[in-house]
């Protein structure tokens, strides 16, 4: 996953984003996937976004078939790691201009767990 790493070094010490594979909770600095499952029905979901080094990609597609399972529906994903990053730098400044309702934000997150972050966005309009 993407997540903060604390590290020790001079001149000081940091608090650094960095990309761990799911797998192996190593440092992806290299060639790696980001990940996620995608179902249409019985309403549009997906999971979080999971991070895998190339080799260890079918791995974590193993892990992660018991819970979002293909005969249930969901769809494995990927792009590669450096191209997410760009694509994801690149929306961050240049909004949906062609969804100015934000409609692709309507669906919910499915948690490995099975918990099912709502969506806020829909239920703040249902207010």
């Amino acid at each position: 996953m993407i997540e903060i790493v604390a590290r020790d070094g001079q001149p000081q010490a940091l608090l650094c984003p960095a990309l761990v594979c799911d797998v192996c909770r190593l440092q992806v600095a290299g060639p790696g996937n980001i990940v996620w499952y995608a179902r249409t029905e019985p309403e549009r979901q997906s999971s979080p976004m999971f991070v895998a080094h190339k080799p260890c990609n079918r791995r974590l597609e193993a892990m992660l078939e018991p819970v979002y399972p293909r005969d249930k529906g969901w769809m494995g994903l990927w792009e590669e790691a450096d191209r997410f990053i760009a694509q994801l730098a690149h929306n961050s400044r240049h909004p949906f201009a062609e969804d100015p309702d934000g409609t692709y934000l309507d669906q919910v997150v499915v948690q490995p767990g099975g918990l099912i972050l709502p969506n806020i966005h829909r239920n703040a309009q249902a207010l």
